[in-house]
């Protein structure tokens, strides 16, 4: 009897090395995984900084930017036509007599606007949506 307890104690004890060791190669396994993936996703952020770098990149260059602007647009004008129409009803009482008018007025209007893209009449910042513009005075002049 003590040789069967002695077999069955010696039994389990092999099995649940066994079963440790299988469970532990399981987990190792499953760490080689998730480290993999995790090197792969570490791999993909470092190269998406490198692309996105450029986009962050452009605020070192706006003095540059405000300088070929400049350059390339001295004087921007600006058109708007339009048309107006005024209508006036006229009534007058004179020595009893009553009379009526209605007049209309046509008439076209030309609005000239310019704005004169000196290096100092306008800023460039950039922020989180880009290169933002900024006038630091008043530009705008109606030209006849």
């Amino acid at each position: 009897m003590r040789n069967i307890i002695t077999a069955v104690l010696v039994a389990l004890l092999i099995g649940g090395t066994a079963t440790y060791g299988f469970i532990q190669y399981r987990q190792s396994a499953d760490q080689r995984d998730l480290l993999a993936k995790l090197l792969n996703v570490e791999q993909e952020l470092s190269e998406t900084k490198k692309n996105l770098l450029g986009y962050t990149k452009f605020t070192d260059y706006l003095a540059v930017t405000k300088t070929a602007i400049s350059e390339q647009m001295k004087f921007l004008a600006a058109k708007v036509d339009r048309e107006y129409v005024q209508v006036e009803h006229i009534e007058k009482s004179k020595l009893g007599l009553k009379s009526e008018a209605t007049i209309i007025l046509k008439y076209a209007v030309e609005y000239s606007f310019g704005y004169d893209l000196k290096p100092d009449s306008f800023s460039l910042a950039g922020d989180n949506n880009g290169i933002t513009h900024a006038v630091t005075h008043n530009s705008f002049d109606i030209v006849s």
